[in-house]
């Protein structure tokens, strides 16, 4: 098993498209896909995100986004608490106490209410004495932030298209159930979040670094 220094490496080198991949035929329904069928909703789903990231910036502007300069980088990092504000978002930042088997970084919740777990600061200054710097909450929260303004623009501003996929689970007769697959939306909320943050690597990874760095303190705590 790998420490949590070796998987922050390596979820820095990885290939997003793999990672998405990855995430739907993890899930139980998206496990069900066709293989032949998968890499395509996948890079329909990245595709529909990063559409809608460019959107988003080209109707904000410069006058309503200052571009930040991130800390130990070259690269602009909007204002994400503007970007929310210009869409009528209002965002919490608050401590919400996790478990080793469940870890919550952010969360929608409607009308228009967006939520960042401010929690994991409490790690900030190990994760920068180890050299995993991304993983100190200043760095990640706008990537937090952005995953759930999809969601918000999604649901309660319909700025995302519905899906053309439908997956058949039963038959009754004549009747086929299908359903759209809440996975593509993550993978598409994941492809948002990094393009409209300049995030160096796939967003679905921060969770999982996050809810490792949860069980090694727990570990270390005890």
């Amino acid at each position: 098993m790998m420490t949590l220094s070796e998987r922050y490496r390596d979820a820095l080198v990885a290939d997003p498209r793999q990672d998405a991949l990855n995430q739907l035929q993890a899930d139980r329904f998206g496990s069900k896909i066709a293989a032949d069928e998968q890499a395509g909703l996948v890079d329909q789903a990245l595709a529909l995100g990063s559409a809608l990231a460019k959107q988003v910036l080209q109707e904000t502007g410069e006058a309503q986004v200052a571009n930040l300069l991130a800390e130990n980088s070259e690269e602009l990092v909007p204002n994400l608490f503007a970007i929310a504000g210009f869409y009528g978002a209002q965002v919490t930042e608050d401590e919400y106490p996790v478990a080793p088997e469940f870890t919550t970084i952010g969360y929608f919740e409607t009308p228009n209410q967006l939520f960042v777990n401010r929690w994991f600061a409490q790690y900030d200054e190990g994760v920068q004495t180890a050299e995993m710097p991304l993983l100190a909450y200043e760095q990640w929260r706008s990537v937090a932030l952005a995953h759930e303004l999809f969601h918000y623009l999604d649901e309660t501003k319909k700025m995302v298209p519905p899906q053309d996929y439908r997956l058949s689970l039963w038959k009754l007769g004549p009747y086929t159930h299908k359903t759209e697959l809440t996975i593509l939306r993550e993978i598409a909320a994941m492809s948002f979040a990094q393009h409209l943050t300049n995030w160096p690597f796939y967003p679905g990874r921060l969770t999982e670094l996050l809810m490792a760095l949860t069980e090694l303190y727990s570990s270390e705590s005890k």
